[in-house]
């Protein structure tokens, strides 16, 4: 909570504050768990006008989002299942589970789902 609160890592695409993510128990969502599985994967690179990041998985990146290996890390990581992915693929959204972002200057800047 600490950490997210001093980056200011955005932890939603609504307004979910550092308390409500981190309480103990975990969120319905599970955010502890998918976070700690989504970094356990293979990270990529993403560039904006403001910084570079590391993300977790890499599939949430565009170099590597129409990769076969990077999907199949995801769904072997248990991110997603095998029709999950096919129906973002075949939606054209990219990758939308748990990802994390890192910047390069190590500040937390996402911890997100969905779109």
């Amino acid at each position: 909570m600490w950490r997210t609160t001093r980056d200011r890592t955005r932890l939603s695409f609504g307004i979910t504050t550092p308390r409500q993510a981190w309480a103990l128990p975990d969120d319905p969502e599970h955010r502890y768990g998918w976070t700690a599985v989504a970094m356990g994967t293979q990270w990529g690179t993403q560039k904006t006008a403001y910084a570079t990041y590391r993300v977790w998985p890499r599939v949430a990146t565009p170099y590597w989002a129409d990769s076969d290996a990077a999907w199949d890390e995801v769904v072997d990581a248990g991110l997603l299942t095998p029709a999950q992915a096919e129906q973002m693929r075949g939606a054209g959204t990219g990758y939308m589970g748990w990802r994390v972002g890192v910047s390069d200057g190590g500040k937390w800047m996402f911890d997100i789902a969905g779109d």
